[in-house]
Order: structure tokens, then sequence, then C-alpha cells
């Protein structure tokens, strides 16, 4: 399909509007997210549970504007009963100054943790550090990011938030990141 597409376990990425055949150890499978997309992950590292999580992981694919709705549930009522639901919506807006923001929750948000806490990870951008601002519900909080090579993302751990809370983390003189060809060579033949 047409479009930038971003390896979700690799971060390489790929120009749209061809046929690729993709290859990848038996332990791996090829998913390639378009740009724009956001994917929320559970962040929590032990186990699998049912519960709605308090630490997320949200990955993030520039190149493009995205916007997701997380609904989660509080597992006891009809799934179609509305007051049973909490929306959180997600948006992400793409240039030079990017900004992506975490909402206020919309709903039943006794369903929801008292408080969340979001790992943020933003691939296609290079290692260039933009410089970034985190606010929420419009106060400014410290917030240092990291880049990761292997991946060619960058990660911002953003501060635990009730979730009536609004949280906007601000990129400022973003750039497009490449594959870093020659770093990845090195790093396999070495």
């Amino acid at each position: 399909p047409e479009g930038e597409w971003t390896d979700l376990f690799t971060g390489l990425r790929y120009h749209g509007g061809r046929k690729l055949d993709l290859y990848r150890p038996l332990d791996s499978i090829p998913v390639l997210a378009k740009a724009g997309a956001l994917l929320p992950l559970d962040g929590r590292t032990e186990g699998n549970r049912c519960d709605n999580p308090d630490t997320m992981e949200l990955r993030v694919f520039a190149g493009a504007d995205g916007a997701f709705s997380l609904w989660e549930d509080d597992g006891e009522g009809d799934r179609f009963q509305p007051e049973h639901w909490a929306e959180t919506p997600i948006t992400f807006a793409w240039g030079e100054d990017a900004c992506l923001t975490i909402h206020p929750a919309r709903g039943n948000q006794s369903c929801l943790p008292a408080a969340r806490s979001w790992r943020v990870e933003v691939f296609g951008l290079s290692a260039n550090a933009p410089a970034t601002l985190c606010k929420q519900n419009g106060q400014a909080l410290p917030l240092a990011g990291e880049y990761r090579p292997e991946t060619g993302s960058w990660v911002w751990q953003l501060p635990a938030a009730a979730p009536d809370a609004s949280l906007t983390l601000r990129l400022t003189g973003c750039t497009a990141g490449d594959n870093q060809v020659e770093d990845r060579v090195f790093r396999l033949l070495h």
C-alpha cells in the first residue's frame, strides 16, 4: 500500500507503493505500522492480567497525523451499556513541531486506575534530540528522553496522571530518521 511504513520490531522504515518480501528468523514475524499509527499496549511486565493497566506503553509512528480511542470497560456489565465504559482519546499531530496528546478520559472513569503512567516510544525520528516539553493539565513537567539506535526510536516516561488529566508531549525540531544502514550492518557483522 501507499505511504510510509515502519517495522514494529526493528524500526526499519519502508516506502509504500511496492511489493516487498520480508524475511525474519523463526522467532519473529514482520509487522508494519503505517505512519501516524498509535499503538497502545499494556505496559506491565508481570504476566497477562484482565484488569485495566496502571502502566501503558504507547508506540507512535512518526511521519503523519494520527488518532486513536482507547476503550476500556469495568469487566462487570453488558458490553453494550455505555455506563460500563471509558474512552481515552489520543491524538498525534506530525510536523517539525509534533504534538502527542492523551486527552482526559470520557465516560465511566471509575473503571480506570486512579493514576496511570505512560511510556511513549516514537519511531521514525532522527538521532538528533528533539526539544521536548511535557504538560499535565497545562502545567510543564520535567522530562528526559532516551534514543534507541537499534530501533531508531525515542522513548519518554511520562508521569503518572489521573484519568481526567490531559497529558501533552511536544517535540520541537523533529526530523525524520533514516534506516541507519551502515550502523545496522556494523552491529550485524560485529
